[in-house]
């Protein structure tokens, strides 16, 4: 899978082209593992084009039935569309409330590029090929304006890969910012168990004593 998406992008992707659109959305339709190759060269491809890597995003998370790919559109096309201007900002993310479980899950996932954590999985291999990184992460801090703004309308959702995806993005903001995440993760009713817990972990993490060096 890394190595198609590896061709891919060097035989070149424009999301402006609509040749080049057609055949990803192709692609995409073709089996799951073509559907996070579509993925990765669309991310690559998507901050020369933003407004055209949101649409597309869209496009497919009305298709989408998975989590893995969910995840994939969330955190390497959505939020970093929105980051680059494309739509309304990441309050764009708050449109998915009431929509399928797997568009949730994206929604929430998404966040991941608001936080300092490197990106994961097989569509990943298109944006680390092209900053030539294989580390890469979207920011250096967390953007804590926008994960109080989006999460919190969240923390309620029913749906279990939902909530394990809140979980996740808890957790790692906790771990990177303690304080704010504290007080931003809150519900009048209680969190439910899986995100106390992993919300805990995180709080752990981050107010962990930094060892001084002799």
């Amino acid at each position: 899978m890394t190595e198609a998406i590896l061709a891919g992008w060097k035989s070149g992707v424009h999301l402006d082209e609509a040749t080049d659109v057609a055949q990803l959305k192709l692609l995409f339709s073709t089996a799951f593992e073509d559907g996070l190759v579509a993925v990765g060269l669309a991310a690559a491809a998507t901050p020369d084009d933003p407004e055209s890597g949101l649409e597309l995003c869209r496009y497919w998370l009305s298709l989408t039935d998975d989590i893995q790919t969910a995840d994939a559109l969330g955190w390497l096309m959505w939020m970093p569309a929105l980051l680059s201007g494309a739509g309304k900002g990441p309050s764009d993310l708050l449109d998915a409330r009431n929509a399928d479980p797997f568009s949730r899950r994206a929604a929430v996932i998404a966040l991941l590029a608001a936080l300092p954590v490197p990106i994961e999985g097989p569509s990943a291999a298109g944006l680390r090929a092209r900053l030539e990184q294989r580390r890469v992460a979207f920011v250096d801090a967390p953007l804590d304006e926008i994960l109080e703004e989006v999460l919190p309308p969240f923390l309620n959702d029913s749906n279990p890969q939902v909530r394990k995806g809140i979980g996740r993005v808890v957790r790692t903001w906790a771990a990177s910012s303690p304080d704010r995440a504290e007080a931003a993760v809150h519900t009048p009713g209680g969190l439910h168990r899986v995100i106390r817990d992993e919300l805990e972990k995180g709080l752990k993490k981050g107010r962990r004593p930094t060892r001084s060096r002799r």
